[in-house]
């Protein structure tokens, strides 16, 4: 009887959060840019996330679709000239890429306002992804992140696991992490790359 109880409690929650995204994504906007198409989709607890889409979405019953989240210091273009290596051709022919930025890094991005604006959690930004897919009517998605963008899919996969495919997650944290610990690590990454000549190894 509880578990009944339980299982309709959550559904009433899930359709809850599906008629609220709905809202949202009636109230986007569109740009064409030199990476693609860019969309401005409102989120209910995020703000507006920028995303670009690099593929034909004409095409995605036929495609892989991947949904991408950046690390912290970068944005979508990180993931766009990766996809566009020459090594990811036959990936890229076979797949489209969904590109979030995360609010404030996008390119030359204003100062986000600092009484008006309160920067969401992964939490927050991890359930929120879900009005992105809404927006763009797209069914499934493999997530592909790095560092605080893993962890973000990390979260939207937990939240929304009847929306994702996978996940491929990069220098993924399950905890929290702070900037000093980061910058730790790469520092840590670039030392053990470096040979005894003072000369990066090939392996980086």
């Amino acid at each position: 009887m509880r578990r009944a109880s339980q299982e309709q409690s959550r559904r009433i929650s899930q359709d809850t959060t599906r008629k609220r995204s709905m809202e949202y994504v009636r109230r986007g906007s569109m740009d064409v840019t030199k990476l693609g198409s860019k969309h401005l989709v409102p989120t209910e607890r995020c703000g507006p996330l920028s995303i670009y889409i690099q593929g034909d979405l004409s095409q995605q019953e036929k495609r892989a679709v991947f949904l991408t989240v950046h690390d912290l210091g970068c944005n979508h273009t990180s993931f766009h000239d990766f996809v566009e290596h020459p090594c990811m051709g036959e990936i890229k022919e076979r797949s489209v890429f969904i590109h979030v930025d995360i609010p404030g890094q996008e390119d030359n991005a204003p100062d986000l306002p600092e009484e008006s604006f309160t920067f969401p959690t992964m939490q927050m930004l991890g359930e929120d992804l879900v009005t992105v897919l809404d927006f763009l009517h797209i069914k499934y998605v493999i997530g592909l992140g790095e560092g605080a963008g893993a962890n973000i899919l990390l979260r939207f996969g937990m939240a929304h696991a009847s929306r994702c495919l996978g996940l491929i997650l990069v220098n993924v944290t399950a905890g929290k992490t702070g900037v000093m610990e980061y910058f730790k690590d790469k520092v840590q990454l670039i030392k053990s790359n470096l040979t005894s000549d003072g000369l990066f190894s090939s392996s980086l």
